[in-house]
C-alpha cells in the first residue's frame, strides 16, 4: 500500500450520542386527525425508537437519548417520524452523514 492509502479496517470507530428532543408541526396526510408520532433513529446497523406518546399531538416532546456504537464518519444517521409505531404512516424525516454532525448543534 502507498502511505496515503487508509485501510478501511483501521478506521477510527466511536460512539455517537443522539438526542431526540421534539418535533415541530408534525402532520398526517389527513390534517384533521392529529398524529401519535414516534421517532426512529438508525445508524451503523442499529435502530432505536422513542416511546410512544400518550396524547396525539403535532408538537411532540420526547427528550430521549440514544447511543450508537462502532460508528465511523462515513456512516449515515437516519431519523424518521411515523404514526404510532416505527412502521406506521410516514410523517417525515431526514438523513445526516455522521461527518456532518457538527452542523446540527445549536
Amino acid at each position: 500500500k502507498r502511505p496515503t492509502e487508509v485501510d478501511p479496517a483501521s478506521e477510527r470507530r466511536g460512539i455517537l450520542t443522539v438526542f431526540v428532543t421534539r418535533g415541530v408541526r408534525v402532520l398526517r396526510d389527513n390534517e384533521l386527525k392529529l398524529p401519535n408520532p414516534v421517532a426512529t433513529v438508525r445508524c451503523a446497523g442499529q435502530s432505536y425508537t422513542t416511546e410512544a406518546l400518550v396524547e396525539k399531538t403535532k408538537s411532540p416532546v420526547w427528550d430521549e437519548e440514544f447511543l450508537f456504537f462502532n460508528v465511523v464518519e462515513g456512516d449515515t444517521m437516519t431519523l424518521s417520524v411515523n404514526h404510532k409505531t416505527a412502521t406506521g404512516e410516514f410523517l417525515g424525516g431526514f438523513d445526516l452523514r455522521v461527518a456532518d454532525r457538527e452542523g446540527l448543534r445549536s
